[in-house]
């Protein structure tokens, strides 16, 4: 049996139950785990759990070990963290709900922002998104993340051998992407060896709000950041746009 314990430095999660405890721990300290690994030990169905709470991670490692989260749906949040820096790695991400396209801006599958105004690094690696629907209202709206929003201007992402595969990323408003959707208030963005398929990317049309800046991969950089996107692909995926700004890769 699990037992929440931050300061044995690892915590491994084997059952809904397990992850509801992380996330709700997290809204109590949400650096707890800076330093320190939390792992899945299990693939984990969230299928009927209605109790996650939407807090940062900050600082540590976020190592899924190959397993799958399913189910999970936070269509009231605007992503599995809200915000983050540290390191998140090895777990697909499949048949979700994130986000809810009459509610807030910066929505994101994984992170819904970077960094909440600190400056630390965030790298995603081996992370897929799978049949998994993202929504928000507002703009800054991307399959892994919304927002890299930071304060400090040498923060530095990477996001690397991830996907976002099979589901849909829609926002009423700008910036809104396959990977990424706006991309501002950082030093750095290497996207790499990424795939995006089989996917819809679009702008929903309301009266007072046009949807510009959809990409594939990225929705909108900002000039001042040194932004690298390499061994990239988007195949199978329908992008649109209901006013300028839209392309298969940024």
């Amino acid at each position: 049996e699990n037992t929440f314990d931050p300061d044995k430095g690892e915590y491994g999660i084997s059952t809904a139950a397990d992850l509801l405890a992380f996330s709700q721990a997290l809204v109590t300290k949400n650096d707890a785990f800076s330093g320190k690994t939390v792992y899945l030990n299990a693939d984990i169905d969230m299928a009927g759990q209605t109790t996650w709470a939407n807090c940062g991670f900050g600082g540590g490692t976020f190592d899924g070990r190959g397993h799958t989260i399913s189910n999970l749906d936070i269509g009231n949040f605007r992503g599995m963290f809200a915000w983050a820096h540290g390191e998140i790695k090895n777990f697909t991400l499949k048949d979700s709900v994130i986000g809810n396209n009459e509610k807030s801006a910066n929505v994101g599958a994984i992170v819904a922002g970077n960094t909440n105004n600190r400056s630390a690094n965030l790298t995603i690696s081996n992370v897929h998104v799978i049949n998994t629907n993202v929504s928000g209202k507002g703009g800054k709206v991307g399959g892994l993340i919304g927002n890299t929003q930071g304060s400090n201007a040498k923060t530095e992402i990477t996001i690397e051998n991830c996907s976002f595969i099979g589901g849909k990323i829609n926002s009423k408003g700008a910036d809104i992407g396959g990977i990424v959707g706006f991309a501002t208030g950082i030093e750095k963005l290497t996207v790499k060896n990424c795939e995006v398929s089989s996917a819809e990317i679009s702008g929903t049309t309301t009266t007072n709000t046009k949807t510009t800046s959809v990409g594939g991969v990225l929705g909108r950089v900002n000039k001042s950041i040194d932004c690298t996107i390499e061994a990239c692909s988007v195949c199978n995926v329908t992008v649109t746009a209901n006013e300028n700004g839209c392309g298969g890769l940024v």
